[in-house]
């Protein structure tokens, strides 16, 4: 299993994640939704099975979190509760 962080600002919450992810040996991979985009139904190919969504910007966590999900990775943050927040 690989978790991805996708984020738009790496903040100290974030760092905080990372150094316990390490402590308790998950593979892990962090992306900047502005550097590496995905679209809605493109295959990721990646074998990530499940993502954190951190964006601070609510369109970019409301798309990225579609995108990883209909890619088929489960998301913490779903577009669904982005959509209602």
């Amino acid at each position: 299993m690989i978790l991805v962080i996708y984020h738009t600002v790496f903040r100290w919450e974030e760092e905080r994640m990372l150094d316990a992810l390490r402590d308790i040996g998950i593979l892990f991979r962090v992306i900047d939704i502005n550097r590496e985009p995905i679209e809605i139904g493109s295959d990721l190919g990646c074998g990530y099975s499940i993502a954190i969504q951190r964006s601070v910007s609510r369109v970019a966590a409301l798309e990225s979190s579609a995108a990883l999900e209909g890619s088929g990775v489960r998301v913490i943050n779903s577009s669904i509760s982005t959509a209602i927040s």
